[in-house]
């Protein structure tokens, strides 16, 4: 009686076995039927075929001597690592800048830049057009709001150029209507102070 249980399991799972091929055998000849839904695309993966940023001798995404781009010292918030440094070449784009751009480094890599350009009108589309010569095209562009402090707003065009490791921003308005305003930010950032413990 034994024997005979053990063939009928052999029995129905061999069908089964049989069934479920047979029926994997004839969908893959059958057409799918237009009513019935395919199977969803796979979605795309991350774009890794951005550039690395760099700007002058600053590069991003890799460790680097922070004394090439100008002169540095430890930042105000005395962050162990973290460097603030002014560069020398004050010329961008064929503009003189009135002050040399800022880098900021967290361990010997680009955190952040950034500097002002007087904002004559004409710089903005200067350094516009430098920048996509040199980056491309911008992966954003946009008229942004700006207002002063008496409650005027201007329109403020951007352009912002993405990079593996962070973002370019070029402002036409930057912390006032005479200056407009670069700056870089990295993903890789220095941490923030820490608030001390009085407990």
């Amino acid at each position: 009686m034994g024997a005979g249980i053990e063939m009928k399991k052999l029995l129905i799972a061999g069908l089964l076995a049989a069934t479920v091929c047979g029926s994997a055998a004839i969908a893959q000849r059958k057409p799918a039927h237009p009513l019935v839904a395919k199977p969803p695309a796979a979605l795309p993966t991350k774009q890794t075929s951005l550039p690395a940023f760099a700007f002058k001798q600053a590069r991003a995404g890799e460790a680097m001597d922070p004394s090439v781009v100008g002169r540095c010292s430890p930042t105000e918030d005395r962050i162990s690592g973290k460097l603030e440094c002014r560069g020398s070449d004050t010329l961008v784009a064929g503009i003189n800048l009135l002050l040399a751009p800022s880098y900021y480094f967290y361990q010997n890599r680009l955190t952040s830049m950034l500097f002002l350009y007087d904002n004559d009108g004409v710089n903005y589309l200067t350094l516009l057009a430098a920048f996509r010569d040199k980056y491309g095209v911008p992966c954003n562009t946009a008229a942004e709001k700006w207002q002063n402090r008496a409650g005027s707003t201007f329109e403020n065009s951007t352009a912002t150029w993405c990079f593996k490791t962070g973002k370019l921003k070029l402002e036409q308005i930057g912390p006032s209507l005479k200056y407009g305003l670069v700056t870089y930010t990295d993903d890789y950032t220095a941490p923030s102070k820490e608030t001390p413990r009085d407990f």
